[in-house]
């Protein structure tokens, strides 16, 4: 868990990084609701933050900006949010998954799953 803090970090302003559990609160409810695809959460999380960051390193600036910063600026605010709706989506599919994990109640269970996915994944690349 330490470890996925530090690696976003990395990658994310660290302002930024207190966003994802809200990103994941946020992407939650179009999850629940019949009308939105959950194909579309990532998407729809990324527009969501890439406002976001961009009001976030705006803050941070003190003195006015040259033509070449607001660029940067701009463009940086847009990779930070399209990594931080990537991010959020990336931690919420990393808990659903250690905790569905988890919960199976044997341990034949686990290795059931186990070859299932080695099997799916056999199958995947024999379509290649």
């Amino acid at each position: 868990m330490e470890n996925l803090i530090i690696s976003l970090r990395e990658y994310l302003s660290p302002e930024l990084v207190y966003m994802i559990p809200i990103l994941i609160v946020i992407g939650s409810v179009p999850k629940k609701s019949n009308r939105v695809s959950s194909t579309l959460i990532p998407t729809i999380l990324s527009k969501l933050g890439i406002p976001t960051a961009l009001v976030v390193s705006l803050a941070s600036k003190y003195d006015p900006m040259t033509p070449y910063q607001i660029v940067v600026w701009l463009l940086m605010g847009i990779g930070q949010g399209i990594f931080l709706g990537a991010a959020s989506v990336g931690v919420h599919q990393f808990f659903k998954q250690h905790t569905e994990y988890k919960n199976l109640k044997t341990w034949e269970e686990k290795e059931n799953l186990i070859k299932e996915i080695k099997e799916s994944m056999e199958v995947e690349n024999e379509h290649k």
